[in-house]
């Protein structure tokens, strides 16, 4: 099988500049956080603008994800409890989820895309708690999105998404791998593009862009190598059928070398995984069922 396609990734990205967005709610929180005399009530005001929006920040904040020990109702009671910027970034998350939904193809399994981007963000978190990396519910995000691209390209081009999966199937290869071989350019490089063009931190943009290549990452190499490290988990984790058989001291080796950069002992993994499935479960709920 072959194709034809020719779209550079910034014709893909522009192709549906129209069809998403970020919505002027998470701008207009942006600008009340940089301005240095900001309050809570500031904050509350701006994301009330958005019911919907409003609702389901709560719910995660209400999820296991955090484990908070009683019910928040509103968000300056959040804000007390886990900070400004982590309720901007659940902010940004649940915007991103409803912007994308207009990239939704038939040829996506939608929920199968969001259980592995969720849990790469979740382990992406807890990963980085566990080396005490700053922001990791920054790292959260960037798993959540780190396909993206994936979206973009095959609404854009709707048949390639067979015709990847039969590659897939048929020569043994990664999917950025055939991406490039077909395309030129991998669905890491159009979701950068895409969430550049929304604004969002560069520690984003940057680390999907390079989380199949940590190793080109020039600003945020650690936190482009703990997506880097997730995604493999997660890969790794769903071809196995019970999580307390994983046989630790045989993982793959790109997952060994990215475990041995970042300093991470195979033995803190086993806790770590059985959290992330819990807390991913709640998240699914809540973002796979509007």
């Amino acid at each position: 099988m072959s194709t034809a396609i020719k779209n550079t990734p910034e014709a893909l990205v522009a192709n549906v500049s129209q069809l998403t967005s970020l919505p002027s709610v998470y701008t207009r929180l942006e600008e009340i956080l940089k301005k240095p005399n900001h309050t809570r009530d500031d904050i509350a005001d701006v994301i009330s603008l958005d019911p919907a929006l409003c609702a389901r920040t709560l719910r995660i904040v209400n999820s296991s994800y955090y484990a908070l020990p009683k019910t928040i109702d509103n968000i300056p009671t959040a804000i007390n409890l886990i900070g400004e910027y982590d309720l901007r970034n659940i902010v940004l998350v649940t915007s991103a989820v409803n912007s994308v939904a207009t990239l939704v193809d038939n040829g996506i399994d939608i929920v199968a895309f969001w259980q592995h981007s969720i849990r790469c963000g979740i382990i992406a978190k807890l990963l980085a708690k566990l080396i005490d990396v700053p922001d990791a519910d920054l790292l959260f995000l960037t798993g959540l999105l780190h396909d993206i691209g994936q979206l973009v390209i095959y609404k854009n081009e709707p048949e390639l998404s067979a015709t990847i999966l039969w590659h897939i199937n048929n020569k043994g290869k990664s999917r950025h791998q055939i991406e490039h071989t077909l395309l030129g350019f991998s669905h890491a490089t159009v979701g950068a593009l895409l969430l550049e063009d929304w604004g969002v931190p560069e520690q984003v943009s940057e680390s999907i862009k390079f989380h199949h290549q940590p190793e080109h990452s020039i600003h945020y190499r650690q936190e482009t190598l703990l997506i880097s490290l997730a995604d493999q988990l997660v890969h790794f984790i769903q071809s196995e059928n019970d999580l307390n058989q994983i046989e630790f001291e045989q993982l793959p080796e790109l997952i060994n070398s990215y475990l041995n950069n970042l300093n991470i002992s195979k033995l803190s993994l086993i806790d770590l995984l059985s959290d992330a499935i819990e807390q991913s479960q709640a998240i699914e709920e809540i973002i796979c069922n509007n």
